[in-house]
């Protein structure tokens, strides 16, 4: 039995492609690998990359640009490829990490207008106390510029956020006020006094500017966490999905172990 005759439209239809010596030869030389002739290859190289550009908007191809040659680069350097030298490997993971993905950041907390602003204060706050605390070292007194909460944790070790209470973290700065107290020149113990109240009071500010960024930067924490869980349940969504359909799965993302 015949087959149906197609209509005009359903035809395939030959369109000329013109092409440089130099091209010619690329693209024969991927047909030789692929097994196919010229013209097949030239049409799936066509419908590949419609398929591509259809898929990916501009954003995203640039991204995916970003990482191919960021790869290149890598493998350029290891002399190996990614997906069969280790080190090539790890080199690629962290890429990915932290490479092209931190440009193409969305909803910045940087380009936030408050929430950079309150960050900005913050590090003025921060420089004045280095420039205070400098200029008492040169009385010899010696101070930190850091505040005395987190000076106090540090100290306390790993339970220290636990440990800690407000009184005994300012206990510092009396510490560093009864030194500046035992100075003998009177002009001196006057100049380290001033000094000193500008550090303590820039010791409340730093702590309410802290307070106030991340209040700022909760909306963007919560963004990142959901997002995580976002992908998390993907992977774990095609986990049960492989494992019903009795086909290979990651055992880690079906039982939700990421890391």
């Amino acid at each position: 039995m015949a087959r149906p005759a197609l209509l005009p439209e359903q035809k395939r239809k030959q369109i000329a492609v013109r092409l440089g010596p130099e091209d010619r030869v690329r693209v024969q030389a991927t047909a030789d690998r692929n097994g196919h002739g010229l013209g097949t290859e030239i049409e799936e190289l066509a419908l590949e990359q419609l398929a591509y550009l259809e898929t990916n908007d501009e954003p995203t191809r640039a991204f995916l640009h970003a990482i191919t040659a960021e790869i290149a680069e890598i493998e350029s350097v290891t002399k190996r490829h990614w997906y069969k030298d280790r080190a090539t490997w790890a080199a690629v993971a962290e890429m990915l990490r932290i490479g092209p993905i931190r440009h193409h950041e969305a909803d910045r907390p940087r380009d936030d207008e408050a929430a950079s602003a309150a960050w900005q204060a913050l590090l003025e706050v921060q420089f004045e106390k280095e420039r205070i605390a400098d200029q008492l070292r040169a009385l010899r007194i010696s101070v930190t510029p850091e505040h005395p909460v987190k000076t106090a944790v540090n100290d306390a070790g790993l339970f220290g956020e636990l440990t800690v209470t407000a009184e005994f973290a300012y206990a510092i700065r009396e510490t560093e006020r009864a030194a500046m107290m035992a100075l003998p020149d009177g002009a001196a113990k006057e100049q380290a006094g001033d000094l000193f109240r500008r550090l303590v009071e820039l010791d409340h500010e730093e702590q309410e500017l802290e307070e106030q960024c991340a209040e700022l930067k909760r909306p963007y924490a919560e963004a990142d966490r959901y997002g995580r869980d976002t992908y998390h349940r993907i992977l774990k969504e095609r986990a049960q999905r492989l494992r019903a359909a009795g086909e290979k799965f990651e055992i880690s993302h079906f039982m939700g172990i990421f890391y």
